[in-house]
Order: C-alpha cells, then structure tokens, then sequence
C-alpha cells in the first residue's frame, strides 16, 4: 500500500499443522508455532529493509484462489512425519521510491508484529471487518521489490 491505497493483494493461503498439542503454521513464507496469543514466529516474513529499498518477499500457497485443504494426523513416529513435493516460480515487480506499507492478516497478530517491528513502524488494522487482524509495517523513502513466490504443494505417498 501506498498513499494512494491498496498497490498490490496477494492471496497466498495458509497451511496449518495440528495435533493436540501443538500447532505449526505457514503463511506468506513466515513459521509460526504455538496457539493465538502464545505463539512465536520461527521464521520470519520475508521482509527486508536495505540502504534504499523494501524487499519484500511473499510465498503464495496454490494457484491464487481461496482454498481450504484439510488432513488428520497419524499416531506414534508416523504422526510427525510427512513428505511434502513442491514446485515454485517466481516473479519480481518494482515500485518507485516513497511511503509504503505491506500488511498480514493473521490469527496471531502478537508474534507477527514482533517479527516485524525491526523493519519499520508496526501497527495493526482489521481491513475486511473478518475479525482477523493485519499486521501493518510501514516504511518512507523507499523503493519496493515486491516477489512472489508461486508455491504448488502436495503431500507425497
């Protein structure tokens, strides 16, 4: 986003891993582990501030359409493994230099906006009125690489 609005949306989906217990998931290329309001982010978004530029990074999930997918886990050693096939594409846009903002929506807005408080100023907005909060991070004097990583995933058997 920019001051003129909303430059470029990308639907990139989730996936969410859970057990009883434990809870993993993966949205825009960031890990988060743990429950909503307890959780941590192991890896972050992939969103970068450099000398000049906002490198902005976001791992879309499918073929751009809304789409749940749903699996049951197994019990004993097989329960926590599973083998993933992947193929990805990518595709890089630029924008000139000035004020941006990049959001997320996500359940677990806490562990968001620590992992993003180093890049720019953090704040959060509910843009759909969904009850879902976006984390927002802006930054000023700018330019912007924004790049999609197209991400087809499927579980091997």
């Amino acid at each position: 986003m920019n001051d003129s609005g909303t430059v470029r949306r990308v639907a990139v989906d989730a996936l969410v891993y859970r057990t009883d217990d434990t809870r993993v998931a993966t949205v825009a290329g960031a890990v988060v582990r743990g429950r909503p309001g307890v959780a941590t982010v192991v890896r972050r978004h992939s969103v970068r501030r450099t000398p000049g530029s906002l490198v902005v990074g976001v791992a879309a999930l499918g073929n751009g359409s809304r789409h749940t997918t749903t699996g049951v886990g197994g019990h004993g050693p097989a329960r926590s493994q599973i083998r993933l096939r992947s193929n990805v594409s990518h595709r890089a846009t630029r924008y000139p230099t000035g004020g941006w903002q990049v959001a997320v929506e996500t359940a677990t807005p806490d562990a968001v906006a620590a992992s993003l408080d180093t890049v720019g100023n953090v704040s959060r907005r509910d843009f759909d009125d969904d009850g879902v909060p976006s984390v927002v991070v802006g930054v000023t004097d700018r330019r912007v690489v924004f790049v999609v990583h197209s991400l087809r995933l499927e579980v091997v058997t």
